[in-house]
């Protein structure tokens, strides 16, 4: 149930730790208790994803967000339409696209090398936040009607209501 009010992490694609060479094209991803799209070391052995393309893909009402990067290199996400992404359930950090590094491990810190190209992000409550990585790149994005509709504080760290919001990141 997509509409209830607890989180459930049920994600629509799940990249994990040791993932190499992972398309994801021309999908439809909606109504999900959890992320269109999660890539994430989640603490697993060996190697954090890597060459991750996401292209093309329609993603809306998802009780989390539409892509979700935990400490994940070299994703790309090009072309895609990002829409009526707002919080629901308990989790208070919806947004079309995050790059977090929850899921870091003292070998793998920081996402590397994310590139967010030609999207249509709208009708959200944030647009993109982008947590201490490095070298992410925003290029080329039409970002429009970021409203944020929930209760948390203005100052909050999730940056809700923000087009693009840079916390702690070098990029």
């Amino acid at each position: 149930d997509w509409q209830s009010g607890a989180s459930a992490d049920y994600h629509g694609v799940s990249v994990r730790h040791q993932s190499r060479r992972v398309w994801i094209i021309d999908n439809t991803i909606y109504r999900l208790q959890g992320d269109g799209i999660q890539v994430s070391l989640d603490r697993g052995p060996g190697a954090p994803p890597q060459f991750i393309y996401i292209g093309r893909n329609e993603m809306y009402e998802n009780q989390e967000n539409a892509v979700d990067l935990k400490v994940c290199y070299d994703v790309i996400l090009s072309q895609n339409d990002f829409h009526d992404i707002q919080a629901g359930g308990d989790d208070p950090a919806s947004n079309a696209i995050n790059v977090l590094n929850d899921q870091n491990s003292a070998a793998h810190p920081l996402s590397d090398r994310i590139w967010i190209i030609a999207n249509h992000i709208h009708n959200c409550d944030g647009g993109v936040i982008v947590e201490e990585s490095q070298n992410t790149y925003f290029i080329g994005n039409l970002v429009h009607d970021i409203i944020y509709s929930g209760t948390i504080q203005k100052n909050s760290p999730y940056g809700r209501g923000s087009a693009l919001f840079n916390r702690l990141g070098n990029n």
